[in-house]
């Protein structure tokens, strides 16, 4: 076997947009030929230069325009093909790209990145950059038949195929870049909610996908985003860690349940993944949230790490009232706290309130009684649905009660409970012709 001898440092600039179809360079501006490539050596075209391997090693292939680069060019061929098949491979995933078709040398995903290298190397765009892992024997086969040199930092080379010009990239590292890695509901649920009953269960498959995986398979884990932690709600991932080879993908199923104090609501189900062993995934969440509903019920809840805020509006009216009520005062460590949210109408005509109110309910204390605002969890119900009358002098209660746990959701990463305490149940409602109403009650935890 022939071993590569020449060691090599990869320098990348990298700069990423968050918007569709932007991309910003940040390093000095690539240098393009504008020489003639009058012809290509036939392979095998041995290269000049020994390359010495390091851990991983991969392939970058982008499809070009004659005449782009200095690079030496061989003209590839089947027989090129029977000795090193992912060349082959290579080549038609980047026609694939620079036509368009997503999901071959990236995912879609809102975010692009433009890679400059080197003076006399194309820049690389993230979008039509085909890659793939490689041996140290298809790394070897690769130098047998493709001409590559060393091009200050990179080893490159240019190759011919049926009148199209590619450039390719040989990268080696002891450490992989984050593994590329998808997933998303399959297929994608409805937006309308789906009607959960009490004990009841409903599935949902996800797909997890990967493009290149730097030579080892992606070990993925997935887990379930409950939005409101008092909805009595469960889910679970059957398998919860999928093991993925590279350009390949595997189901995971989301067993989602009402368990027996499943709390009337609307609520938006997601999911996270995170790769082990091989960095985080990010964003790797659903396009679209299956939304299940517990009971006839509007009002889309969820929690959050508090201080949503108020927001301003008319001040309260004398006949129409929000009144805030918890179930006692003092509470020991541990205990639940039932909040319920009343809005009365001491009027003799019936009240309308029209789609589109919205309700706040924070947790807070004062750092000393007397400093900085804390805030440890909050509500959020939005409602959503048909206008909602109020008789006269009537009581109705708002969204449903909520239950807080005495959970501190500042830090998330860790589950943990406030500690004893004074502490405001602070609420803020509305709106009724633009009215607000804020509510605050005083209880104490020790």
């Amino acid at each position: 076997m022939k071993t590569l001898h020449l060691s090599i440092i990869i320098i990348l600039g990298i700069a990423a947009v968050v918007a569709v179809g932007i991309y910003v360079l940040i390093s000095p501006s690539t240098i393009l030929s504008t020489e003639d490539i009058s012809s290509c050596n036939p392979a095998p075209n041995s290269s000049r230069d020994v390359i010495t391997l390091k851990q991983i090693t991969w392939m970058s292939v982008m499809e070009i325009e004659k005449n782009q680069t200095k690079l030496d060019c061989t003209s590839v061929n089947s027989e090129t093909f029977s000795a090193l098949p992912k060349l082959e491979q290579a080549l038609s995933g980047a026609d694939q790209c620079k036509q368009g078709k997503d999901e071959v040398c990236s995912f879609p995903s809102g975010i692009g990145g433009m890679t400059v290298i080197s003076d006399g190397i194309i820049p690389v765009d993230d979008r039509i950059n085909y890659q793939t892992s490689l041996t140290q024997d298809e790394a070897n086969s690769l130098s047998d038949n493709v001409r590559l040199a060393s091009n200050g930092d990179l080893v490159v080379g240019d190759v011919e195929y049926n009148g199209k010009y590619y450039q390719i990239i040989l990268w080696t590292k002891d450490t992989p870049p984050t593994l590329q890695v998808s997933a998303d509901y399959a297929p994608e649920p409805n937006a309308i909610p789906y009607d959960l009953e009490i004990g009841k269960s409903i599935n949902y498959t996800i797909t997890v996908k990967t493009l290149t995986t730097f030579g080892m398979p992606a070990k993925v884990q997935l887990y379930p985003i409950i939005p409101a932690l008092d909805s009595g709600l469960n889910a679970r991932f059957v398998p919860d860690v999928l093991f993925i080879s590279e350009r390949s993908k595997a189901n995971a199923t989301m067993i989602i349940t009402a368990g027996p104090h499943a709390q009337n609501g609307t609520y938006q189900i997601r999911f996270a993944g995170k790769i082990l062993d091989g960095g985080f995934a990010g964003e790797m969440r659903g396009n679209q949230c299956p939304c299940i509903r517990i009971g006839d019920s509007d009002w889309t809840i969820r929690t959050y790490d508090g201080n949503g805020g108020g927001w301003g509006g008319k001040p309260s009216l004398p006949w129409l009232k929000v009144e805030t009520v918890t179930d006692k005062q003092l509470y020991h460590t541990g205990e639940i706290v039932e909040i319920k949210n009343f809005i009365i109408n001491d009027s003799p005509n019936r009240v309308t309130l029209e789609n589109g109110m919205r309700m706040f309910v924070d947790m807070y204390n004062q750092v000393n009684g007397t400093g900085a605002y804390r805030y440890f969890y909050g509500i959020d119900a939005l409602y959503d649905g048909k206008p909602i009358s109020l008789e006269p002098h009537s009581k109705t209660l708002i969204a449903r009660p909520f239950y807080w746990d005495q959970s501190d959701l500042r830090d998330q990463s860790v589950s943990h409970k406030v500690i004893p305490g004074n502490y405001i149940v602070d609420t803020s409602f509305g709106s009724y012709n633009g009215t607000v109403w804020d509510n605050e009650v005083p209880i104490m935890i020790k």
